[in-house]
Formats: structure tokens, sequence, C-alpha cells
């Protein structure tokens, strides 16, 4: 083999090697977008939740202050 042949093959052996490093780079960075994704995906649905709650609660208060405004009215 002579010494350009030797140099071929370790660059074709590197450029193998940054491919195969690339690749799972490129994976990991798939496989955190996903977790990232699925994160505030499940935050949206707790925070989505939590208003709803709290909406509720307003309504039910304010109804509440209706209802005893009008009694109050009723009764002077």
């Amino acid at each position: 083999m002579t010494e350009l042949d030797d140099a071929r093959t370790r660059f074709e052996a590197e450029v193998e090697r940054i491919r195969a490093e690339a690749a799972r780079e490129v994976q990991e960075a798939r496989a955190e977008v996903e977790r990232v994704t699925e994160e505030t995906r499940q935050q949206r649905e707790q925070l989505e939740a939590r208003t709803a709650e709290r909406i509720r609660e307003v309504e039910t208060a304010a109804a509440d202050r209706v209802d005893t405004a009008e009694a109050a009215a009723g009764r002077a």
C-alpha cells in the first residue's frame, strides 16, 4: 500500500467517524426536542387546568356576591 493509499484510508475512516458522531448528535438533539416538547405540552395542560379551575372559582365567588347583593336589596 502506498503512502497515498494509506492517507486516503485514514481520511475515509476519519470522515466515517465524523459522520457517525454527527448522526449521534442529531439523534440526541431530536430526543431532546421530543422531551422538551412533551414537557411543554404537559405544562400547558396543567396551566389550562389551573386556569379553568380559577375561572370557576371567580365565577362562583361573583355569583355569590350577586346573590348576597340581591338578598340585601330585597331586605332593604
